[in-house]
């Protein structure tokens, strides 16, 4: 009885969590819309201000979010009525979480931390990215490793 209504809770609690998303989103499109196009026109990320790059980390954190949400709202959804595809979408939300989590929170995270580097310079941006790329690539590392141990 307990689970249920912690169950219900979640579920009920994802829609207000999800609309929440979807205007955050909005409020900060046209950031996102303005970066994407200096990027194209100038072929480099120089010319995105401190205040863009926070607003396209803010972008994405939510856009990941939303794609998250809605998936795991709908496997939740058929889990708590007993709906027979629950095995097979809680089984493959890893490929869900792969681009709404990790990825997400990676690309929200790069918008951040070079937004306060660029207020408060305390290394180069060389060494940033490369710092981010060894990141990147001991994800990759790791994830073999485990699938490799499996």
């Amino acid at each position: 009885m307990f689970y249920d209504l912690i169950a219900a809770t979640s579920i009920g609690m994802t829609i207000p969590a999800l609309i929440l998303c979807v205007w955050v989103m909005v409020r900060y499109h046209g950031t996102f819309q303005c970066i994407t196009k200096e990027c194209i026109k100038f072929r480099r990320f120089v010319a995105i201000s401190p205040t863009d790059w926070i607003g396209l980390g803010i972008f994405i954190g939510f856009l990941g979010e939303l794609v998250d949400g809605l998936y795991w709202f709908v496997t939740w959804i058929t889990i708590y009525y007993d709906i027979p595809v629950s095995s097979t979408l809680e089984r493959w939300g890893v490929i869900a979480n792969l681009p709404s989590r990790q990825w997400a929170i990676i690309l929200a995270a790069y918008g951040h931390i070079r937004a306060s580097y660029m207020v408060q310079p305390s290394f180069e941006s060389e060494k940033f990215n490369r710092i981010m790329g060894l990141l990147v690539v001991a994800g990759l590392v790791a994830s073999t490793v485990f699938f490799l141990l499996h």
